[in-house]
């Protein structure tokens, strides 16, 4: 994933630890989302 992000020009990747597909929607998932996007504080926010 490294090499990818390098080739792509984004200085950052952080990984959840989530497999592929087994993010779920939930409290727990939606506060360590919040709790990321608050400590990094990104101009742009991604998702899908």
């Amino acid at each position: 994933m490294k090499e990818c992000c390098k080739v792509l020009g984004i200085d950052r990747y952080i990984n959840l630890g989530y497999e592929d597909g087994f993010y779920t929607y939930s409290e727990k998932t939606v506060k360590e989302m919040v709790e990321l996007i608050r400590e990094i504080k990104p101009k742009i926010v991604f998702s899908r």
